[in-house]
């Protein structure tokens, strides 16, 4: 027991085993439109966010007479989101599926466009830009190499710094649709590719590439179809660069395979750990879809944790998208029905040091049947960007993204500490008024005591 002075001399015991408190709850704080949207654009396909910059994906964005595709900067400043810029490729855009896959890394941006001529006829191509004077400039127009048509190269991409990983799930390297991933790297501003990466012992119709991560110098390629005894299982293949060159080193599946779980779906990586989707898993029905979360050590993998949502669902595709910052892990299930069908939802879980645990479940606040949100998810910080494709307020699939942030209730004077300041005010309102109340019930109480005390010491976000 903490023993506590209150008032005058009044003495209170709390037990530390109060229940637990979610350190800092994610609240909804803006809706990103795009000028112009209109039906079927399907803003919000992909998504990046760092600092106060966010891009969002819009792969069918129309500018008659055809769907060219576009990707959109946003940045906030003085308190506000603010449409920034519209970024469009150039050359022959139609049909090219522009803002496939979104990377955000500093002052460079890239977008990729899976139908685009590349190499071949719709290889597939990455578009790069560059934050110059005020404005973003073409950088570059990366593309396989060896690209052959319907490749779809640029299907996914991670950008780190000057490194950039691209997937092209449908080459034929190692038979029908087996998959490949492209490392480029950018040395006195132009990019050359430095490898060529394919799933060791690929089969047909693998998807290696179907999703990319990037951290320092390892890289996390799913292969979402692959086999391995299991129809459509999936994998995860784990690849790290010694000076120019690129080992395999891991190939990564779920303690639970089952076949049609698609595991690979989507990944992300920070440092030594790795998330992993698996959406049509069926732990908790057909396709309610999983989260797994996988730690090296030593420069072994193992599986951490096995995650599902509290109230998974058949169908909710839960793990759709993925994603990852230190100690939280997230997860979309875009057909979740809380507020419809597919209206979509996310999950926030985090990590005490020794467990994952969930938090938190996100929806739109004004989320609608086949909203879809969770179609994409980018976190940075405080911040989250999930997108909603088929949100209709600029009509019908038009598109759009909510923008959630994390507060600290617990810092009672603003000071972004959860401290003994703090404390100090709930001390002086116990019992008395509503100067220390976190729970938001109206009161300051022994709810709040053990809310401020579950998250003490925090800084915040």
């Amino acid at each position: 027991m903490l023993p506590l002075r209150i008032r005058g001399g009044l003495a209170v015991a709390v037990l530390l085993c109060l229940p637990p408190f979610a350190h800092g709850d994610w609240v909804e704080s803006d809706k990103l439109l795009p000028s112009g949207g209109t039906a079927g654009d399907l803003f919000g396909w992909s998504a990046d966010l760092e600092g106060d910059r966010a891009v969002v994906g819009n792969v069918r964005y129309y500018a008659p007479p055809a769907a060219i595709g576009a990707a959109w900067t946003f940045v906030y400043n003085n308190g506000e989101w603010q449409e920034e810029a519209k970024l469009e490729s150039w050359g022959d855009p139609v049909n090219d599926n522009f803002g496939w896959a979104v990377g955000l890394s500093g002052d460079t941006i890239a977008v990729g466009a899976p139908s685009a001529n590349g190499a071949a006829t719709s290889s597939g191509a990455i578009y790069v830009y560059l934050w110059e004077t005020g404005v973003w400039t073409e950088q570059a127009k990366l593309f396989a190499a060896d690209g052959t048509s319907v490749n779809t190269f640029g299907f996914d991409v991670a950008l780190e710094g000057d490194t950039l990983l691209a997937g092209a799930p449908h080459s034929w390297d190692q038979g029908v649709q087996t998959g490949a991933a492209h490392v480029f790297v950018r040395e006195a501003g132009n990019w050359t590719e430095q490898a060529k990466l394919l799933a060791t012992g690929g089969n047909k119709d693998d998807r290696f590439g179907y999703a990319v991560a990037l951290s320092g110098d390892t890289a996390l390629v799913g292969a979402t179809l692959e086999d391995d005894g299991l129809t459509d299982a999936g994998a995860v293949h784990v690849f790290e660069r010694q000076g120019t060159t690129w080992t395999p080193t891991a190939r990564l599946v779920p303690s639970d395979p089952a076949a049609y779980q698609g595991f690979g779906n989507d990944v992300r990586l920070v440092g030594d750990l790795a998330l992993i989707g698996a959406a049509r898993d069926g732990a908790l029905g057909d396709s309610a879809g999983a989260m797994y979360v996988f730690r090296r050590a030593d420069g072994i993998w193992t599986q951490e944790a096995k995650l599902v949502a509290g109230d998974g669902e058949a169908g909710d595709r839960f793990g759709a998208s993925v994603e990852l910052s230190p100690g939280r892990a997230f997860a979309t299930a875009p057909q979740d029905d809380d507020l419809g069908e597919s209206a979509g939802a996310a999950y926030v879980f985090e990590f005490d040091g020794v467990a994952w645990t969930q938090i938190e479940k996100l929806t739109a606040s004004d989320g609608a049947a086949y909203d879809g949100l969770g179609k994409s998810i980018a976190v940075s910080g405080g911040r989250l960007l999930i997108g909603a494709m088929n949100d209709g307020d600029q009509g019908p699939a038009s598109g759009s993204g909510y923008l959630f942030e994390r507060t600290c209730p617990g810092d009672l004077n603003g000071d972004g500490r959860q401290d003994q300041a703090d404390l100090g005010i709930l001390l002086a309102a116990y019992g008395v008024d509503a100067g220390g109340d976190i729970d938001g019930d109206g009161d300051t109480d022994q709810a709040d005591l053990g809310a401020l005390l579950g998250s003490y010491g925090e800084f915040c976000p």
